[in-house]
């Protein structure tokens, strides 16, 4: 077992309630994170020039992961991971197609990489039209994203934390949603709080008893015990 360095950590959903509004829970788990050591990568459906004034405002690290691994900001540099060329001609078909409810989720949205749509219209439906560009679709309970297969969270986090030098082992994931399912997957620590789709909590290695942001901060504290328990471990070696 590694020690936790880094926390990837969802947004909407997880420190936020589901009416999108921040749990202070979820911003003193944040500030307790960083005043232990630990980087907190925050990660999200959003785009990356959205997710800087929330990091700011909640303390956390200036390393990101956008449009659900769609791009990545290293500190300096934002790197897109997707081409949404597809995308956009797969939208256009979709306007076409007589499906109910086909709308674009903002037009101040300014995605590099996806097209993301309003939630409403019947996601098998929008499938059977992605299929034909080989795309994924991504309902997430506040939007639906269409993307190229291999673009999640968790190959983006893999991605950025060799940039900052660090391994997936010694990060911990924390998440709600189906956009959540990777990196809490393949995290060194993937946790689900209380809220979460059953699909996440089935790949996490722990479960909080608690809710949105009053589960991340049960998540912090459990992540710091278990590094407490690495160390003591090693200690005993000696």
């Amino acid at each position: 077992m590694a020690k936790i360095k880094v926390i990837a950590l969802d947004v909407d959903g997880t420190i936020t309630f589901h009416n999108k509004l921040l749990d202070i829970e979820g911003y003193k788990a944040i500030q307790k994170a960083g005043k232990a050591g630990l980087i907190v990568i925050l990660t999200s459906g959003i785009p990356v020039q959205g997710l800087r004034p929330i990091a700011g405002l909640m303390g956390a690290s200036k390393y990101l992961i956008g449009e659900n691994g769609g791009g990545i900001f290293d500190g300096e540099n934002l790197e897109i991971l997707s081409n949404p060329e597809s995308a956009k001609k797969c939208f256009e078909e979709l306007k076409k197609s007589g499906i109910k409810g086909i709308e674009i989720y903002s037009k101040a949205d300014m995605r590099l990489s996806e097209v993301c749509l309003r939630l409403g219209p019947d996601i098998k439906e929008i499938e059977k039209v992605a299929g034909k560009y080989s795309l994924r679709v991504v309902a997430t309970g506040f939007a639906i994203h269409l993307t190229m297969p291999r673009v999640n969270k968790g190959n983006a986090l893999k991605k950025l934390l060799q940039k900052l030098g660090y391994k997936m082992e010694e990060c911990a994931a924390i998440g709600d949603s189906r956009n959540d399912i990777e990196m809490v997957r393949d995290s060194g620590l993937g946790i689900a709080v209380a809220n979460a789709r059953r699909e996440v909590k089935d790949v996490a290695k722990y479960v909080t008893k608690k809710s949105h942001g009053a589960g991340v901060m049960e998540a912090v504290n459990y992540i710091l015990r278990f590094n407490k328990k690495i160390r003591e471990a090693k200690i005993a070696e000696l």
